[in-house]
């Protein structure tokens, strides 16, 4: 119950002599007061009438109102076993946490999408549809933040093309994203991780050596990490191992000589994101991480491949430069250095590298049923020549 109070003109504050507990039980404006009242306090007959409530009159209300409030809160204090805190100048609150809303709304969010509710956006991947929700996916992933949050075209899109992403890895993702889990195996981690990269999930990078799996580094938050761990598939555990000497994200891996080399990426060291160009390796039979001839420049989501005791770092991302690149660097292990490699044809990051040995006779045969055989010859002799310059295809033998 309120009763507004016209006549008194000023704030009420209490005297010295009898001062009232600070507490939220009344609200006072300087043209009136208005005073909440509790149902169990029954009020004077004053405010019955709807006469107005002098200041002594007030006083008398506020001071039994904070008698009946000062109970309750006794009352509720001994229900939750609390001690009963002192009275203050200010009125103090908690703020109380669920530790199990977290995995609540996990749980609302799966059942959701098992019962295919609300569903608003269709991720198209290699040409098979899956269905999502269009905020979820832009609260989870700073990739799909921009695109449904960014201004893009993709906002009023019911259906969205992704490229670049298997559509395996991709439900990898979405579960993960639904349910905090992620299951990797050696069949399917690399083509996670190139989804994870490409969709910004983790920035990690892997690879395997000697039938082993190893992720080094990537982000966690806002935080870009350094840490190595290593999959063992005969006994089905994950083990961490030394942290690398250097920060990083979005980089790669290659595995040379029982060797693990970590190539690339970008960090925040400098107070904003800047390439690295450190090279750090691990071996695996020291156990101990140590420091290479450093790229010559920055290689962010690069393609990485070996071949001939060689590792080849294809294009990237170059955040120093602010722009995709399509530069080539081969680090030579024996000679610790890197050199320059062919340009690619475009400036691209995010891509995946690998090392296919053909025959000579399929490089130099045109396509049968070619219309213009000479110049078909002309063109697979000048791609044999860039060919053999990159790879040395003379010494090779010839199947």
């Amino acid at each position: 119950m309120s009763t507004k109070v016209s006549s008194l003109r000023y704030l009420l504050r209490p005297s010295p002599s009898s001062p009232l507990p600070h507490k939220p039980i009344c609200a006072c404006a300087v043209s009136h007061v208005t005073v909440r009242l509790r149902p169990r306090l029954r009020p004077p007959a004053c405010c019955e009438s709807g006469l107005s409530l002098r200041q002594h009159q007030l006083t008398t209300v506020v001071r039994a109102a904070v008698a009946v409030r000062m109970a309750e809160e006794q009352d509720f204090f001994q229900l939750c076993k609390l001690p009963t805190q002192p009275s203050h100048s200010h009125y103090v609150s908690n703020t109380y946490r669920s530790t199990q809303h977290s995995q609540a709304l996990l749980r609302g969010l799966l059942a959701l999408r098992d019962s295919g509710i609300l569903f608003d956006v269709v991720l198209v991947v290699e040409g098979r549809h899956i269905e999502a929700h269009r905020i979820l996916l832009a609260a989870s992933c700073d990739y799909f933040r921009g695109m449904f949050a960014g201004g893009l075209k993709e906002m009023e899109q019911e259906e969205v093309l992704i490229h670049g992403v298997s559509y395996n890895a991709m439900c990898q993702i979405l579960h993960f994203i639904y349910t905090s889990e992620l299951e990797l195996s050696l069949s399917n981690v690399q083509e996670t991780l190139v989804a994870a990269c490409q969709l910004q999930v983790y920035a990690h990078a892997g690879t395997t050596l000697q039938g082993k799996m190893y992720i080094t580094c990537g982000r966690r938050g806002e935080d870009y990490l350094k840490e190595t761990h290593c999959y063992d598939p005969e006994s089905n555990t994950w083990h961490t191992l030394a942290d690398g000497p250097v920060r990083r994200a979005w980089h790669g891996m290659a595995a040379l000589l029982d060797k693990l080399f970590v190539i690339g990426g970008s960090n925040n060291d400098a107070g904003y994101r800047r390439d690295v160009h450190q090279v750090a390796c691990y071996s695996c039979t020291s156990r101990q991480w140590s420091m290479v001839c450093p790229l010559p420049a920055g290689h962010g989501e690069p393609g990485i491949a070996v071949l001939d005791n060689r590792i080849y770092v294809l294009g990237g991302r170059s955040h120093n430069r602010g722009s995709r690149m399509g530069y080539v660097h081969i680090y030579d292990i024996e000679k610790d250095c890197w050199e320059e490699g062919p340009q690619l044809n475009n400036s691209i990051s995010g891509l995946a590298a690998c090392v296919l040995t053909l025959p000579r006779s399929l490089l130099c045969e045109p396509p049968r049923g070619t219309p213009n055989r000479s110049q078909a010859d002309a063109d697979v002799a000048s791609e044999v020549m860039s060919v053999s310059d990159w790879e040395e295809f003379d010494n090779s033998s010839e199947d």
